[in-house]
């Protein structure tokens, strides 16, 4: 990261003449955010000889904070201890710290104090994570389990927390319940071997007859879920929706009678009947699903038609690669398209916009968010859809169901107050100079709106999540945005989403990233974006130097991050770097409409008019069918 030449001058200037003249108030600023900027490049020491400069007299509250963080990160945790043992009203934060020091020193019971102290402030991922492991580490594998158990239900994303708790309930003889993890874990870290093992360890455990019965309970369960007939939308455009890419076969069960056909051959389908659909020698194999036999083949493309009845899909996964990735039985309205692409199936869904929305919002959004929060979101997603209609032409579909676009997940996600949303919105979208714009939205902007994300555009803006106008930040407000709660509409959701942590030890690096954290020789922010997010990260190891280039690319690569705008800290032990921390905000790409400053601004009384807006200013709402 380059900083200006000029404040730079400052920086040597401040350095030089500290003990010459008294320090006043723009002064000691000036040193506390030429002390940041050394601290965000890892350079801890320049950072401390700038903050010991400063004489006792003239050491604020906020100094001695980052002073006492600066000498634990630098490997002094002593003088980092008496330090912070230096100031009378402590943060949240402060006893995250000093947990952090008691463990380094080995008193794991003042070390959990901390911990608490800092929860009974504030709930946080860190402490919650902390005090998990060190039960861990001490065998009392139930407590630890109350603990990862508490994280996952507070910050569901914790990945690691999957793997600790699975292991847990594993030595504490609950097999199932470690099933149910370790399953989890393995999507997070399908190659690794300690994953791989727990994981056959705990099947063995429950035998084959486990997973027979599991087997056969959700069978006798798909049987029995009634397709109820619905009155198809036909006042709106066709979509097409992707659910479905790179499969090898589907499933499918209609409440109704209904038609296979390829536009020259067709063969009727029995109500309530589950079919297997293969594609094998340049056709379409379709089968009695439980019996497996072949009871006729078509040529691609192949339409399955429906009339009022809904269609059930088995076994299809939803939010691949991400911490809510699942695999479970969907119903959906409409009909459906198959085409094959390199012998593989790719699945469309092909129904109404409005009947389509009705499985988009209660994916998106709470659906117990305030109506108008939720007309907000319907109007949003509507309009995302319009924009995107012939973009996915080339894999033969409008849209895809998942977060490239936005999450469908069919009639079973339905619930009467979103689809009162949709309703209440019909064919109402998001117009700049007459056209829809993009409507790109998130969970959580963490406060800060942003205008880059994905280029400039004029209904996007760079702003605080706020009506009130906040002054551009220092380095150090900056620094603090990742601690604080400032007064915006956003701060009301949930506190994982609007502020996070994540923290590796040497032992959770070494699992998570296959290498030794005494590997980082620096980490270093090449280029940030608006509202505190990175961009552009560089990695430097003896064997090597990695540029991580895009906030969704940094994201993934240290392991699913909620956002690029955080904080990092490397903090060394005997010279050598010994734990990786994250401090965050948001969680998303923070551009657009913000889902949980949405709610907020609606229990405030803002229209849903008004909400959207805020978040897309210089746009008009018009009904577009």
């Amino acid at each position: 990261m380059q900083i200006a030449r000029s404040f730079i001058l400052l920086i040597l200037f401040s350095f030089f003449i500290a003990d010459s003249f008294p320090i006043n108030r723009e002064r000691l600023d000036d040193l506390v955010n030429a002390a940041i900027i050394f601290k965000e490049t890892l350079e801890y020491d320049k950072a401390l000889n700038i903050l010991e400069s400063i004489p006792k007299n003239n050491r604020s509250s906020d100094v001695k904070k980052l002073l006492a963080r600066l000498y634990y990160l630098n490997g002094n945790s002593k003088n980092a201890l008496d330090t912070f043992n230096d100031i009378r009203d402590k943060d949240w934060w402060i006893y995250i710290y000093e947990g952090l020091i008691y463990e380094e020193m080995g008193d794991t019971r003042a070390a959990i104090s901390g911990y608490l102290k800092s929860l009974q402030k504030n709930e946080n991922s860190l402490a919650l994570y902390r005090i998990g492991k060190i039960y861990y580490t001490k065998k009392n594998y139930s407590k630890a389990a109350e603990y990862f158990r508490d994280l996952i239900a507070f910050d569901p994303s914790f990945r690691l927390a999957y793997y600790y708790l699975g292991q847990s309930l594993l030595k504490s003889d609950r097999y199932e319940d470690s099933y149910k993890y370790l399953s989890k874990a393995i999507q997070f870290y399908p190659d690794n071997a300690q994953v791989k093992e727990l994981l056959k360890v705990v099947k063995n455990k429950l035998g084959k007859d486990f997973f027979l019965a599991r087997q056969k309970r959700l069978s006798e369960q798909r049987v029995k879920i009634d397709l109820v007939a619905y009155k198809r939308d036909v006042t709106s455009p066709l979509v097409r929706v992707g659910i479905g890419q790179d499969l090898l076969g589907v499933v499918i069960r209609c409440g109704g009678d209904f038609e296979f056909s390829n536009g020259k051959k067709s063969h009727t389908g029995k109500a309530d009947k589950f079919y297997s659909i293969t594609f094998k020698a340049d056709r379409f194999v379709i089968a009695d699903y439980n019996s497996k036999q072949i009871e006729f083949e078509l040529t691609s493309p192949l339409e399955i038609k429906g009339k009022n009845r809904p269609f059930q899909v088995l076994d299809l996964i939803s939010g691949k690669d991400n911490y809510w990735q699942s695999t479970m039985d969907r119903i959906y309205r409409g009909d459906f398209r198959l085409i094959v692409k390199n012998n593989k199936i790719t699945l469309i869904n092909l129904l109404s916009m409005e009947d389509y929305l009705y499985g988009v919002l209660p994916a998106e959004i709470p659906r117990y968010a305030p109506l108008q929060a939720l007309m907000a979101q319907a109007v949003a997603a509507r309009t995302i859809a319009i924009n995107n209609m012939g973009s996915y032409e080339s894999q033969g579909f409008d849209i895809c169901a998942d977060v490239r676009c936005q999450v469908y997940n069919g009639i079973l996600a339905e619930d009467p107050q979103t689809n009162k949303a949709v309703k209440m919105t019909k064919g109402e979208a998001i117009l700049y100079e007459g056209a829809p714009i993009e409507a790109f939205f998130h969970a959580n902007c963490g406060g800060c709106l942003r205008a880059d994300a994905f280029n400039k555009r004029d209904y996007l803006v760079t702003k605080f999540d706020s009506e009130k106008v906040f002054n551009k930040p220092t380095a150090y407000k900056e620094e603090m945005w990742f601690f604080d709660e400032p007064a915006v509409f956003s701060r009301k959701g949930t506190k994982s989403k609007f502020r996070w942590q994540r923290i590796y030890d040497g032992e959770d690096f070494a699992f998570v990233f296959g290498r030794d954290i005494e590997d980082i020789e620096n980490m270093s922010p090449l280029k940030k974006g608006d509202c505190f997010h990175y961009e552009e990260m560089e990695i430097i190891t003896p064997n090597e130097r990695v540029v991580i280039s895009g906030g969704l690319n940094i994201r993934k690569h240290f392991e699913g991050l909620r956002s690029s705008a955080f904080k990092f800290e490397v903090k060394s032990s005997a010279e050598k770097p010994a734990m990786l921390i994250f401090w965050g905000s948001g969680f998303g790409h923070g551009a657009g409409l913000s889902q949980e400053g949405a709610m907020e601004m609606a229990n405030q009384g803002y229209t849903y008019k008004e909400i959207l807006k805020h978040y897309y200013p210089n746009t008009q709402i018009e009904t577009v069918y």
